[in-house]
């Protein structure tokens, strides 16, 4: 038998043990992986060790299974976060895990790099409020009020300042402006 043929066989048989093993609202992608955000890899011989480990980590938000490494990529994001990174790949399958998950950007331990990642994280369905984002300053972990509305961050009333203590923050849609008070000369971020 060739080796494809083999691959083939095996594919189908770990779709159907697979698709047994998944939660109601879980379901296995084949062909597809969520590239770029592993955290953890894991050696299992079947796919339903991969769905242990992920349900057994709060970072892990979906996996891919490796097939013919028998290997589980556990990810912290999901296809709904990362479309863009959501790619096509003939030796992985892809599952959103269904879990009660620790929500992204709810703890500074787990920050989103937006207030968009988080509502797409969510299908849309996320309240407005304070999130943990990693975006706002370099190196910096910052709680941020976001308004699901727009997926906005209002930057200025981050949890530690973005302006020059000198300087006045001004939201923007998508971003903000630090201006210098007046009598004070500088370029707004350092007065």
């Amino acid at each position: 038998m060739s080796m494809r043929f083999y691959i083939v066989i095996v594919l189908c048989y770990l779709h159907e043990v697979f698709a047994e093993q998944c939660k109601e609202g879980e379901h296995a992608i084949s062909g597809m992986m969520l590239r770029g955000h592993t955290f953890r890899k894991v050696r299992s011989l079947i796919a339903f060790e991969c769905h242990q480990a992920c349900y057994n980590d709060f970072r892990c938000h979906s996996f891919n299974y490796v097939i013919s490494e028998e290997l589980c990529e556990l990810n912290n994001r999901t296809k709904e976060a990362r479309p863009e990174n959501f790619v096509p790949n003939s030796e992985r399958f892809y599952v959103r895990s269904n879990k009660k998950r620790v929500h992204l950007g709810s703890i500074p331990e787990f920050p989103a790099e937006t207030c968009r990642e988080i509502k797409a994280s969510e299908e849309g369905k996320a309240n407005s409020g304070n999130y943990w984002l990693d975006s706002i300053i370099e190196g910096k972990t910052v709680l941020v009020p976001c308004d699901m509305e727009t997926a906005d961050a209002d930057e200025c009333k981050a949890s530690l300042p973005v302006c020059d203590t000198n300087a006045i923050c001004q939201n923007t849609p998508d971003s903000y402006i630090c201006a210098c008070k007046p009598g004070v000369i500088a370029d707004g971020t350092t007065c």
